[in-house]
């Protein structure tokens, strides 16, 4: 599946869920945000899409990028 594909896949999975799409990630200027909406309850999500194998590791440059997309459009922690 080509990344594409999967963050495709990723965004219909929270508009299964009852998100609502905000500006599609994928571009030089989405601070490495791959899928953006709102939550149901109106507060913004991010959300980096990677495909690892399930014996891999996030690196911490990988989570630095999640943190600073997340701060950039001010976005809530899951569960938050």
């Amino acid at each position: 599946m080509a990344s594409t594909d999967f963050e495709e896949l990723v965004a219909s999975l929270c508009r299964r869920d009852g998100c609502t799409e905000g500006p599609a990630g994928g571009r030089s200027y989405d601070n490495d945000a791959d899928v953006l909406g709102r939550l149901p309850d109106g507060r913004t999500m991010v959300v980096q899409c990677k495909r690892y194998a399930p014996s891999s590791t996030i690196a911490s440059r990988e989570l630095r990028d999640l943190l600073g997309a997340k701060v950039h459009f001010r976005a809530v922690w899951p569960c938050s």
